[in-house]
């Protein structure tokens, strides 16, 4: 389905149920918008044009690519939607999202339970570093980033092909550079790369408070 579709179909069957979000495209998202973005995406099938999964999912938006990386997600519903039954399919991801994807979205509520949980992959190691900075636990960060950048560096010594480890280990230097001399300058490049992402996502939100260290 067309993105417009499904924008139009969750602003009338789904929105008006789901206090706190907003719809753009494909997408559900949590509002307001600070350094994380929460929400649903509905996901084309390559089998049907009307078929769709849903996707809940959670994106930081303090690492910068090409926009709508999942870093956190799981994928909760399909479904096939036709003019005549899309007010019945519709309910049925209504019930979905509030059975169970707000109960995913809910451990990732806030940037402090990002920082508690034990991350897994280099992604979700370099969120976690960013998100201990966000929340003023600036030492921890040095630390947590130190181990990342010469596990980045081994890495890309037995497969130095992969750019995306070449250009997480830069992000990474840049910001250890500025890490002890200036916290201030720490925030000011992932507000920078934030504003980066959702420009990417086309998502109109730069108005959005975002919270600082203190």
């Amino acid at each position: 389905m067309k993105s417009k579709q499904l924008e139009s179909l969750s602003s009338k069957y789904i929105l008006p149920h789901l206090p706190g979000f907003a719809a753009k495209g494909s997408m559900l998202y949590e509002t307001p918008v600070e350094y994380h973005l929460r929400g649903f995406e509905f996901q084309s099938s390559r089998f049907s044009p009307s078929s769709f999964y849903l996707w809940v999912f959670v994106t930081m938006l303090y690492a910068p690519g090409s926009g709508g990386e999942v870093h956190h997600g799981d994928r909760i519903m399909s479904g096939e939607i036709s003019e005549v039954d899309e007010a019945i399919v519709m309910a049925e991801v209504l019930t979905c999202i509030q059975r169970r994807g707000l109960l995913f979205l809910e451990k990732y509520a806030h940037i402090k339970k990002i920082v508690r949980q034990r991350p897994g992959d280099r992604v979700q190691q370099e969120d976690r570093a960013y998100a201990l900075i966000v929340t003023g636990q600036h030492h921890r960060a040095a630390r947590a980033l130190e181990r990342l950048g010469r596990d980045l560096e081994k890495e890309i010594r037995d497969d130095p092909e992969a750019t995306w480890l070449q250009e997480m280990a830069d992000r990474v230097r840049t910001i250890r550079g500025v890490l002890c001399s200036d916290t201030a300058e720490d925030l000011s490049q992932l507000n920078e790369w934030r504003s980066q992402t959702l420009r990417n996502l086309h998502l109109d939100v730069e108005d959005d408070q975002v919270p600082t260290s203190s």
